[in-house]
């Protein structure tokens, strides 16, 4: 069975017929997996999610359940089928490790994947001489990221004097349509896909939230009790986000607990900006001590 958590806002796709027509080659795409998926027996559930696997070795059998408006399971409507495989997607993070190195601001929006940094009419940053595209400033796909690449490789070479005011502005002119439309479609998209904050609730006390560094949920809720409450903080009590993947992957969940367990107020914009990030540290990813050692030989 293939379960997808989230729900095509239908409403909002209506209001945008120009902005699907044209990524009617991507949406066809999607419809052709599905196709596949159908002959080959498999069943699609829309609004269900795994809520727990069972197994002692191994997985042999997962707990799913349809989900509410709010992303939480509905109570008795659970059902098990015997698996020997389970596979999770948790939607995707920006690639946001280099502009936030920088000290670049950031902003937090659910729907484009969490934390984004600020970005003017060129898609500069509030970093002098830096310019953000693509998965680095938002998930929105592989055309939304060739559109920004375009403007923002023009803008960098006016920056250093390359191209004139007028060049720039025609080349943003000449985009600025296809942005706006890619922009509109990577926001459906992202509310139809970004994990809703029902799904929060799905953890217990022993499910592993970090997994780098196995730190269990009621770790960090002592954490928070103890006084913690911010990532920050939690880092330093728990060692969650301390592992291989500095956060990007248990970076949202611990926050969202967090936010939670600390009763913080407002938006969840708001409140994950009281909680804050994981700092990012050199090296970004993971590289064997040779490759540093040959580096530095060089």
């Amino acid at each position: 069975a293939v379960l997808d958590a989230g729900r095509l806002p239908v409403a909002r796709a209506l209001k945008m017929p120009g902005t699907l027509l044209a990524r009617r080659a991507q949406l066809l795409d999607g419809w052709r997996y599905r196709q596949i998926l159908r002959r080959a027996g498999v069943s699609l559930r829309s609004g269900w999610s795994v809520v727990a696997a069972h197994g002692n070795e191994s997985v042999s059998g997962a707990v799913i359940a349809p989900l509410d408006s709010g992303g939480a399971p509905i109570p008795g409507k659970k059902e098990t089928l015997a698996v020997d495989t389970i596979l999770t997607g948790w939607g995707f993070t920006p690639a946001t490790q280099l502009s936030r190195m920088l000290g670049c601001e950031h902003r937090f929006d659910h729907e484009l994947g969490g934390w984004i940094p600020q970005r003017g009419k060129y898609l500069q940053t509030t970093y002098p001489g830096v310019f953000a595209a693509g998965d680095g400033a938002g998930i929105g796909g592989a055309e939304l990221a060739r559109i920004e690449g375009r403007i923002a490789g023009a803008a960098a070479a006016h920056h250093t004097g390359f191209l004139s005011d007028i060049e720039l502005d025609r080349v943003a002119a000449r985009e600025k349509s296809a942005l706006a439309g890619g922009r509109r479609f990577a926001r459906l998209l992202g509310a139809w896909f970004a994990p809703a904050p029902g799904l929060f609730t799905l953890p217990d006390d022993e499910t592993i939230i970090c997994r780098c560094e196995s730190v269990r949920q009621r770790e960090i809720r002592a954490a928070v009790e103890a006084g913690a409450h911010s990532l920050a903080e939690v880092k330093g009590l728990t060692r969650c986000g301390m592992g291989n993947c500095q956060g990007r992957v248990c970076g949202q969940p611990a926050a969202r607990l967090i936010a939670r367990e600390a009763g913080l107020n407002g938006s969840p914009a708001e409140q994950m900006a009281q909680v804050g990030a994981f700092s990012v540290r050199p090296p970004v990813f993971p590289l064997p001590l040779s490759v540093l050692a040959e580096a530095a030989e060089s």
